[in-house]
């Protein structure tokens, strides 16, 4: 008996279950903490070679566009349930250059005080489930959690003289998995047409996306090398209209 009343309940949920499509929109507050780590030649009397670690953080504002879908299923007459996937495109860019590994403190010098960052965010997937609580027969709090797999292209280089050579360039692309609570307010306009604006923070991963940018044989000779690693957090903004079937 059991069996048939829970069976009974779930076919009543599920006929309940609405599929939705929409657009949206993504500003991101971003910040790619990027950061730059190896073995560096320090300017004394003999060779001295030494460890560092760099923070240099790349922080930018990007704007999206992209497209959701999803399933939104009642919970009694307050709650609702729903869960979809998305897209955004971003295509942001932000580079740093003239960066010294030791913060210029050295009064001898060093060999890597001039080394460029680039960091390029363009694709974001992303899968979100969550609950919309009613507030009014038409407003409605949105309380989420999704999870993001973002493109990155990164380029590390270093300038031996005059200019970034070849030798001393590369990039790399890969992506970052980042998890983003949410909450945010839906508006329905109708049966079918509704709004939301949602803020999420994202939190990605940190990884190595360049392993090494030092080709010039009399650096690398010697150990001299330069990994470059991203750690990305993000405040983002999202508006969408969505449109249920």
């Amino acid at each position: 008996m059991k069996k048939i009343i829970l069976a009974a309940l779930l076919f009543g949920s599920a006929l309940q279950a609405a599929p939705y499509v929409g657009v949206q929109g993504t500003y991101a507050n971003h910040n790619a903490n990027a950061k730059l780590q190896g073995r560096d030649e320090i300017h004394e009397n003999i060779r001295i070679y030494a460890r560092f670690f760099k923070n240099i953080g790349l922080h930018q504002g990007a704007l999206g566009g992209g497209i959701v879908t999803g399933y939104e299923t009642k919970i009694g007459s307050v709650f609702s349930g729903f869960a979809e996937v998305n897209y955004t495109y971003l295509n942001s860019h932000k580079a740093k250059s003239n960066i010294d590994v030791h913060d210029g403190d050295l009064n001898t010098g060093n060999e890597l005080e001039k080394e460029t960052v680039s960091v390029r965010m363009r694709h974001q997937f992303g899968v979100m489930s969550g609950i919309n609580i009613a507030i009014t027969d038409n407003l409605a709090g949105v309380m989420a959690c999704g999870l993001t797999m973002t493109e990155y292209s990164v380029t590390g280089g270093h300038d031996s003289g005059t200019r970034v050579g070849p030798d001393n360039m590369k990039s790399n692309k890969a992506f970052i998995f980042g998890v983003e609570p949410t909450l945010g307010l839906k508006y329905k306009f109708s049966n079918r047409i509704s709004t939301r604006l949602t803020v999420g923070y994202n939190m990605g991963q940190s990884k190595r996306i360049v392993d090494n940018y030092i080709g010039e044989a009399a650096l690398a000779n010697v150990g001299i090398n330069s990994s470059v690693w991203i750690k990305p957090r993000s405040l983002n903004i999202r508006a969408a209209v969505i449109f249920d079937f």
